[in-house]
């Protein structure tokens, strides 16, 4: 048996490397998806962890029904717990934690950042737990500092040479004495260290931290120095070991990016799925073209078991030469996706990605979609007699589709009842799991219910065609309809893989610009200023900012009032969570923003009352009313809901007036980004020069503090929303990956035709037709199956993304957004793409002589 396999795909190795490229372009996919997800999630975490070298921590107990195991869930605690810590037998340093939030400028005066990562600088002490001396020494006084060793490198500075670093809107200029390191990868993060003292000075003068590192002496037990710590603390504070925070915050980062993960698989599924369909297509084309061989294997005394277990077997071969293959190529993508993240200042764990087990399970699982795709052309063979494998040169026409008609619009009610009841439970109990679920439930049957109705929808479609070409009587165009008109099913199958894959990348791309044009909308109805100035870095104080500002020719007015700091907050009897609280009042919530009031009145900010953020609300299901409790350094708030807005500029969830706010809020964690600037113009509106001229000596007033960029309300919306215009341009490529995949099928749909009609072709060369009109009528049949797949994917695909977008209407996607051109130039392409890639079948089926092919056949 093995031997026939290795055989049959010796001699066909020209039938078969269709099937062996597309089990790699899938293998591929799926390989580089995981692991760049992983690359993503491994930075994350080590983010989160690399720093916490220590052997216990002290932090502040969490917040009651805050969820366990995230720093953000628990208060803080004062530094005069240091002392008490370390007179506790078996301690040999504690070390508190003061850190603070800055921008790193490189000698070209530019921020230095890893992605959005700001740059974290801490308090350095001359003993652990905290940072090795790479080179120099620890940094003593107002005026010096180390840096972390990579983002030294990266800003171009060493020791000796001065680093500019920018917090609480003050300039730094800081020799650097030192360079740091740490054992463990630190992802994206940057740091820059201090003298300790002044550190608590400048970002804890209260003395509050979030936690404090304690380092156990060499011969002491750490559980029973642990246990003698807690009882020394009380309840002031919990001990943690330093391994059970580091569980606790990989654990909660990878909550925090578990959607994107869960996105990233859902895209490989689909992948996965137009991969198994392109699969099934090319092992029915090498069926059909051995109906000879197979029915002479049925006379010589092959059972149909074993003839099944034939093609099996090369599906089993073919699955495993594609996955390595696959697997080896996706991984030299990540590889290569590593080094440019590497280039970029990005700390990765060292070794291989993915690792020996889980690439052998990916191996593993694109082994068995082939298998299991094969296993309907396996059926087929099987089903053959020697009768009719002998006499037959083609397959008759398929049967009736009455069956396949009701099943495919059952499919579309049940898809249409469940989109309709994501929408219901999403206006009643908000964006929530169940709303999603029924969401995902229904965009996945409808697109089942259109692949089987496509054969049914086939049927109008090529009416039309045949319609309009019959009276312009182009002869190869009407070949091409009846010969796809034919076998429905087998044409259906073949844009199956068009269908979805237009489909995934069209739902995407409406998201992404509706979430574009709902930023870019909502930011220029929202700023009431003339101007706005925007920090690349909030921060603690902006007065010499604003004082610059107001000097400026030109500038009537120039407000920052509005902060915002990270609060633990509970609603009702929701658990307590971290989240962005805005200061605002009633005043600037007209004047200088204009939050748009869903319900309640911004009236009740001066009354102490809070406002809730629509998109927040839709998705935790708050309503007006619902009492509130915020829990800042200072104290605790409680107080009511009175509103629900949406605002689009201020990425915060709650709003309170800033006399209440700062009431819980520490001053150290109130963060100013946006001064509004409003011009003292003669007209009530200033022209469009008025504002290019005193913006330009806006910009040069804030040059001197490097991290200020003023903007107009247009600008700063394309500004803010260009991380969705990179998540279209992501979808764009996903498009184009769903192309490739797509002109496989058709190409391997073209062969399977041009080999059951061979005799048919000969025919009509004998009969007088020229090779350049059977040529054009395959290309011909390209066409109109890739505008039959491209169509209806498309179709599809506003739909499932309308109804998305419908669904998420209150977090972030108030506006209508269709990329309308990108997309059908992209179906265009497929098209044409799919025109082109049928000369090569044309071509091959129209080498041979028409006598000669008519006595083969």
């Amino acid at each position: 048996m093995w031997k026939l396999i290795w055989r049959e795909i010796t001699r066909r190795g020209s039938r078969f490397v269709p099937t062996v490229f597309a089990v790699v372009l899938g293998v591929t996919f799926l390989t580089a998806t995981l692991g760049i997800t992983d690359l993503m999630t491994d930075a994350a975490q080590s983010s989160a962890t690399a720093t916490l070298d220590g052997d216990l921590y002290a932090v502040a107990p969490p917040v009651k029904d805050a969820p366990a195991g995230d720093l953000n869930s628990r208060g803080s605690i004062s530094d005069e717990l240091v002392q008490i810590i370390e007179d506790v037998d078996g301690v040999a340093h504690a070390v508190p934690q003061f850190e603070g939030q800055a921008v790193l400028l490189n000698q070209d005066k530019q921020p230095v950042s890893v992605g959005l990562s700001p740059t974290l600088v801490r308090g350095a002490f001359p003993y652990p737990p905290g940072p090795e001396v790479a080179a120099g020494r620890l940094p003593h006084g107002p005026k010096e500092v180390m840096l972390e060793l990579h983002m030294a490198r990266r800003a171009g500075l060493q020791t000796g040479k001065t680093a500019t670093l920018i917090w609480a809107g003050t300039t730094h200029c800081l020799k650097v004495v030192g360079l740091a390191q740490f054992k463990a990868p630190l992802g994206t993060t940057t740091l820059a260290f201090v003298d300790g003292k002044d550190a608590k000075t400048w970002f804890s003068p209260e003395g509050k931290v979030k936690l404090i590192g304690i380092h156990v002496a060499p011969a002491a037990d750490t559980s029973n120095v642990k246990q003698r710590v807690q009882d020394a603390v009380g309840p002031d504070a919990v001990i943690l070991t330093g391994a059970a925070l580091r569980a606790q915050q990989s654990a909660a980062m990878a909550r925090t990016i578990g959607l994107v993960n869960l996105l990233a698989q859902a895209f490989v599924a689909l992948a996965l799925l137009a991969g198994a369909f392109l699969i099934t297509n090319t092992f029915g084309i090498l069926v059909t073209s051995r109906y000879r061989m197979l029915g002479m294997l049925r006379t010589l005394g092959y059972s149909p078991r074993a003839l099944r277990m034939l093609v099996a077997g090369e599906a089993l071969l073919i699955g495993l030469v594609g996955s390595i293959l696959g697997a080896g190529v996706g991984l030299a993508l990540v590889l290569g996706v590593r080094q440019v993240l590497v280039a970029q200042g990005w700390v990765f764990t060292p070794g291989m990605p993915l690792g020996l087990v889980r690439a052998l399970v990916i191996v593993a699982l694109g082994v068995l979609i082939t298998v299991a795709a094969g296993l309907l052309p396996a059926w087929r063979a099987g089903r053959m007699t020697p009768l009719d494998a002998l006499s037959a040169s083609a397959p008759a026409p398929e049967g009736r589709l009455r069956g396949a008609t009701l099943l495919g619009l059952t499919i579309l009610v049940v898809a249409v009842g469940l989109g309709a009841g994501a929408l219901v439970e999403s206006s009643r109990s908000g964006v929530g799991m169940r709303a999603i679920a029924l969401a995902v439930a229904a965009s996945v049957l409808g697109l089942f219910g259109v692949l089987w109705l496509t054969p049914v929808l086939l049927r109008p479609f090529l009416w039309v065609f045949a319609t309009l070409f019959r009276r312009f009587n182009r002869l190869p165009a009407q070949f091409a309809l009846r010969n796809l008109r034919r076998y429905p099913r087998r044409t259906s199958l073949g844009a199956a893989a068009l269908v979805i894959g237009i489909a995934i990348a069209t739902t995407g791309g409406i998201l992404a610009d509706s979430a574009r044009q709902s930023l870019q909308s909502g930011v220029v109805q929202e700023v009431q200023s003339d101007l706005v100035v925007a920090s690349l870095q909030p921060s603690t104080n902006v007065s010499p900012v604003v004082g610059a500002l107001r000097k400026v020719d030109g500038v009537r007015s120039a407000d920052a009032g509005i902060f915002s700091a990270p609060m633990l907050v509970r609603l009702d009897r929701d658990s307590t969570r971290s989240l962005v609280t805005a200061g605002i009042t009633a005043d600037d919530a007209k004047n200088l923003i204009s939050l748009q009031v869903k319900a309640g009145d911004v009236e009740s900010l001066a009354n102490g009352q809070a406002l809730v953020n629509a998109r927040d609300a839709a998705r935790e299901g708050w309503k007006v009313g619902n009492a509130i409790t915020v829990t800042g350094p200072r104290g605790i708030y409680s107080t009511k809901v009175a509103g629900i807005v949406r605002s689009t500029l201020l990425d915060a969830a709650i709003f309170l007036d800033p006399e209440y706010l700062r009431q819980a809020a520490g001053p150290e964690t109130l963060a100013y980004r946006y001064i509004f600037v409003n011009l003292d113009s003669p007209r009530d509106t200033p022209s469009a020069a008025e504002i290019r001229q005193v913006q330009g000596r806006i910009q040069q007033a804030l040059n001197p503090f490097c991290v200020y960029r003023v903007f107009t309300p247009v600008e700063l919306s394309h500004a803010l929303s260009q991380t969705t215009t990179q998540v279209l341009w992501l979808m764009y490529a996903l498009l184009g990956l769903s192309i490739i995949i797509a002109i496989l099928g058709i190409v391997n749909t073209l062969a399977l035709a041009m080999i059951e009609r061979r005799q048919s072709f000969a025919l009509l060369r004998v009969l007088g037709l020229a090779p350049r009109e059977v040529r054009a009528s395959l290309r011909w049949e390209a066409f109109f199956l890739a505008l039959l797949g491209a169509g209806l994917g498309w179709i599809s695909g506003v739909v499932i993304g309308l109804l998305w977008r419908w669904l998420l209407r209150d977090l972030g996607m108030g506006a209508w957004g269709i990329p309308a051109l990108g997309q059908l130039g992209f179906v265009a392409l497929a098209v044409a793409l799919a025109v082109l890639a049928a000369s090569l079948p044309a071509r091959k089926t129209l080498r041979a002589p028409a006598l000669m092919a008519t006595l083969a056949s």
